[in-house]
């Protein structure tokens, strides 16, 4: 997946390094970079609010893995916009951990 993104971006030059352990994360080893650190969990644990968090087991994350890789395949990210109504927005975790927990406790 990492070459596939050096080959569909060649300007970028950090990638994120996929993490195994019992919790599932992506980390940006870049020091110099805004994201340095863990940025993405998929746990059934809730980390701190400064990861984005998907709520799941490990084997979320071969779903997650094929999805992105349709993605690049179809030339994502490639356009201002694209990604649909609201898509350019800060993302807000915290919200959108409170629409989860609403989802998953069948609130909504």
């Amino acid at each position: 997946m990492i070459l596939e993104l050096g080959e569909k971006q060649p300007s970028r030059l950090s990638f994120p390094i996929i993490t195994e352990s019992e919790l599932i994360s992506i980390e940006m080893i870049a020091e110099e970079e805004e994201l340095a650190g863990t940025i993405i969990q998929i746990s059934l644990d809730e980390p701190e609010l400064e990861i984005v968090w998907i709520y799941g087991e490990g084997d979320l994350w071969l779903d997650i893995l094929n999805s992105c890789d349709e993605l690049l395949s179809a030339g994502y990210p490639g356009c201002i916009g694209c990604g649909g109504p609201n898509s350019e927005e800060k993302w807000d975790e915290f919200n959108h951990r409170n629409t989860c927990k609403k989802i998953y406790s069948g609130d909504l």
